[in-house]
């Protein structure tokens, strides 16, 4: 890469679109729970569906759905359920199943019942669940899954004791996770934003970011460590393209999805960074696309 620093195109300071996990925060969720990372606006529910939901998420919401087990009388509770995204591919697998799905954002929940009650191809709720625990009932699943969490280990290992909760005995858990090596190019790039300016905090905030990501047999580890039994992980790699170079910042899939799951341990960190990185793809992949490795972890489980 060129050692000129990029120069950013005009725009206005560059903002997440999805809330932090905040961790144990008494002053946004009750005392003991877990806040849940959320839609920031009343837009990004549809811009969610409209553009990521079979875009970006197609290939993780195949391997989720693809890797439930076949039961009778199948009931499926979704964790980060978003606008429902699932629903479809759940029943297509698992004819006759309900659906329970969990999801923080109030205008997502609306959305996946909408779509929900305008269907005939399968039976779906969702309900607003600002933290862990959710509001689903516990014990009575025959199935939990989550695709694509954003947050680091902490707010993992609630999530996966929230998978646990809710499974019944002989249960399935299926968990669809970037692992240690995804989204490696806009480490890259923040890396050598921190480098280029001397800043030493964020150089190694960037390397424990990269760390705290999970491998295929940390992942493994977890799930048996909450009590899951028969776990298995299977590794994908993907490749997801972005573009206009000028413009992948404001991807809706990068807003919504990727860079709030990159970002999500890099709780000081201003736009600057981010600011930066749009700069230099927009330098760097000027005449090319702008893509994302992404290492897709699978991970199956039972509870005991």
């Amino acid at each position: 890469m060129n050692d000129d620093a990029p120069s950013s195109p005009d725009h206005e300071p560059f903002e997440l679109a999805v809330q932090r996990p905040g961790g144990r925060r008494s002053d946004v969720v009750p005392a003991g729970s877990f806040a849940i990372p959320s839609f920031a606006g009343p837009s990004d529910a549809a811009l969610f569906e409209s553009f990521v939901a079979e875009s970006y998420f197609a290939p993780f919401s195949e391997l989720a759905a693809g890797a439930l087990l076949a039961s009778d009388h199948a009931r499926v509770a979704h964790l980060l359920s978003r606008t429902g995204f699932l629903d479809a591919r759940v029943a297509a697998r698992l004819p006759g199943a309900r659906i329970s799905g969990a999801e923080p954002s109030p205008d997502a929940v609306r959305l996946a019942n909408v779509k929900a009650a305008a269907s005939c191809d399968f039976l779906a709720e969702h309900v607003v669940a600002p933290a862990l625990p959710t509001p689903l009932a516990g014990g009575v699943f025959s199935h939990s899954v989550c695709v694509h969490p954003p947050g680091g280990h902490a707010f993992r290992a609630a999530l996966l004791g929230e998978l646990m909760r809710v499974l019944r005995p002989d249960g399935q858990v299926v968990l669809v996770v970037p692992v240690r090596g995804s989204f490696r190019e806009l480490y890259d790039l923040m890396r050598e934003y921190a480098l280029k300016n001397e800043i030493a905090p964020l150089e190694q905030a960037i390397q424990l970011a990269i760390e705290e990501r999970p491998t295929a047999e940390t992942l493994s580890r977890e799930l048996e460590a909450e009590g899951f039994v028969e776990v298995d992980v299977e590794l994908h790699r993907a490749t997801m393209a972005f573009g206009p170079p000028d413009r992948v910042l404001e991807d809706p899939a990068m807003r919504l999805v990727v860079l709030p799951d990159v970002m999500a341990t890099f709780l000081e960190t201003g736009p600057e960074t981010l600011d930066y990185v749009r700069g230099a793809i927009a330098k760097y992949w000027s005449d090319a696309t702008f893509a994302l490795s992404v290492n897709v972890a699978c991970a199956v489980g039972r509870k005991p």
